[in-house]
């Protein structure tokens, strides 16, 4: 009946293989803020500097002159780990009594990584959707009325996706993903203009409930997570964590505190299962850290915000 005998948390290693390969339906937080992995719980990362775009700068050199020198500066900030993690004990009397209907341990996993999961996705969702954080005015903008992108006759859609990209390639770097939220794109997916951008490549991803990997020329994310406002014991209330808003910006394939990107998500570790035994309580106990880590913005240029895309 017991899943471990010992009451120093170690790691399990069926638990941890599972736990590697828990479905993460509709949760892009990784994607759009992917893992920088570091040595230490705080420290510093580079910030853009726009001062590498300076131009006008006399780089002309005459025989036997010395070459005009570049001063220019790092900017950094700093990072700053917290863990986070949630556990459930599971008494000797109810692992028994469970045994032959299903597995305590794995059920308990699951809830538990779900929640963590999502609220990491709240976490970055918050961090890409409060347009304080956004360098000016200039890198989000809010719809109504007759832009919104449900009306299919009024409505823009790649003119206000353009705007974004073109903001973003002026004072970053060439944007290369869109996140578009699953109820946003199934609606808009009806809209003439999204149907003729992807009618030349794959139009049963129309008809079907199929998600084109590019749009507008770039990579193509899905946010669906969901979750539950309420208070426990009170009616659930559902809600689309990414709301209607479409992001458009830069994730570098290449993730580093030296490389640029929207953002980042700083981690001395990732996902862990660990058990271990409470003899206090008379039971075993799961406990499952989804990292320590700290997800910052990088460089607050390189994104853009389209709010209220519905009306």
């Amino acid at each position: 009946m017991y899943i471990t005998r010992s009451d120093e948390a170690t790691l399990h290693p069926v638990l941890q293989n599972l736990l590697i390969q828990y479905p993460q339906n509709g949760l892009v937080a990784l994607e759009l803020a992917p893992v920088v992995e570091v040595e230490d719980e705080e420290g510093n990362f580079l910030k853009f500097n726009p001062d590498t775009l300076q131009g006008g700068v006399e780089d002309l050199r005459a025989m036997g002159q010395q070459a005009n020198s570049l001063d220019w500066k790092v900017t950094k900030d700093t990072y700053a780990c917290e863990e986070y993690a949630l556990e459930k004990p599971m008494d000797w009397r109810e692992l028994k009594k469970y045994k032959k209907f299903l597995d305590l341990a794995k059920t308990n996993q699951e809830v538990l990584s779900e929640v963590l999961l999502t609220n990491r996705e709240v976490r970055i969702a918050t961090l890409l959707t409060t347009t304080a954080n956004y360098y000016s005015s200039s890198y989000y903008t809010s719809l109504s009325g007759t832009q919104c992108w449900d009306d299919f006759t009024n409505s823009d859609p790649e003119a206000d996706v353009e705007t974004a990209r073109e903001q973003v390639s002026l004072n970053a770097a060439e944007p290369n993903t869109i996140s578009i939220p699953i109820n946003i794109w199934r609606k808009i997916r009806r809209h003439p203009a999204i149907r003729a951008l992807v009618k030349d490549t794959d139009a049963s991803q129309l008809t079907e409930d199929g998600f084109p990997k590019r749009l507008f020329g770039m990579n193509a994310s899905y946010p669906g997570a969901r979750q539950n406002t309420a208070a426990p014991g009170v009616t659930e209330a559902i809600t689309r964590i990414w709301s209607d808003n479409v992001w458009v910006g830069v994730v570098n394939p290449r993730p580093s505190k030296e490389t640029m990107s929207f953002a980042y998500t700083f981690q001395v570790q990732g996902m862990l299962s660990e058990t271990y035994e409470d003899k206090k309580r008379k039971s075993d106990v799961v406990r499952i850290t989804v990292g320590i880590e700290d997800s910052k913005i990088v460089c607050n240029k390189a994104g853009y915000i389209i709010k209220n895309v519905l009306a």
